[in-house]
């Protein structure tokens, strides 16, 4: 592991991944630990961005408000143009949807994440790749 990262507002900072809690917590349990330096993000985690755009053009086409920008969809923005491939993933992507409900305003899927959490573009300038901890 680098053990400085470079933080474009402080200076030259120590990772110190030996104080970390992934450190802490597989010196504790013994337990082999997988985690990231940067905040984990979590915006993919049910839905990627791609999938919330088209879902977004294609109900835009029904009438809905068009909440997303991203213009390799605006032709789905008339119902004419909808193919059978969109049709089908729209389809998917409703029924998956349609499982989730809503808790304190965020949305809960009971069947997980369907897709990995990653790591993050915070702090600047730490590493966002997953490391590994192991007892020392």
């Amino acid at each position: 592991m680098n053990d400085t990262y470079e933080y474009k507002i402080i200076g030259k900072k120590p990772l110190l991944g030996e104080k970390s809690l992934a450190q802490k917590f597989a010196d504790k349990t013994g337990s082999t630990v997988y985690a990231y330096c940067s905040r984990s993000e979590y915006s993919d985690t049910l839905n990627t961005a791609d999938e919330l755009d088209f879902m977004s053009y294609y109900e835009a086409g029904g009438g809905k408000k068009l909440e997303r920008n991203n213009k390799s969809y605006k032709y789905l923005l008339d119902k004419k143009n909808r193919t059978k491939v969109d049709i089908k993933r729209y389809d998917e992507l409703q029924k998956v949807e349609k499982k989730r409900y809503t808790v304190d305003n965020g949305k809960f899927d009971p069947q997980g994440a369907r897709y990995p959490v990653r790591g993050g573009d915070t702090p600047v300038g730490v590493p966002n790749d997953m490391k590994t901890y192991q007892k020392k």
